[in-house]
């Protein structure tokens, strides 16, 4: 039948690749947990961002015109913006897009829901990207 050697080698043949196959599948999860965990982190401040400046400025009467100057200076990282969107929805939209090499994430807050008015803020997340793909070539 089969020799004793023959069997013992299959069989570690065969642990040998179900132990690559399940450090290959929970590599792969632990990049996913990594990459997903970071878009929330970033999504959430964008989201806390776009409140704290809409709450400022009705608080200041700037219902009309926010002070884009001393915003973009307070903020450096963040392009801010008022945009007008007729056939949207009364909820928020994330957008990753590319543009030129690199890589942003906009947010769009309902401002004024009468108006169809929406604060839309636009962040740089090249190095975010750089960062997770040295992080998924070093897992694999």
């Amino acid at each position: 039948m089969f020799s004793k050697k023959s069997i013992k080698n299959r069989f570690i043949l065969q642990l040998a690749v179900a132990s690559a196959t399940l450090i290959a599948i929970f590599s792969i999860i632990l990049y996913n947990y990594i990459k997903i965990s970071i878009y929330q982190d970033l999504t959430q401040e964008l989201a806390k961002e776009a409140a704290y400046i809409a709450k400022s400025a009705s608080a200041k009467s700037w219902k009309h015109s926010i002070d884009f100057f001393t915003l973009n200076k307070k903020y450096a990282n963040l392009k801010i913006s008022i945009v007008i969107i007729v056939d949207k929805g009364v909820s928020d939209t994330y957008r990753l897009y590319k543009k030129r090499n690199e890589y942003f994430l906009e947010y769009l807050y309902p401002y004024d829901e009468k108006k169809s008015t929406y604060l839309k803020i636009t962040k740089n997340i090249t190095n975010t990207k750089k960062l997770l793909g040295k992080i998924l070539r070093n897992i694999f």
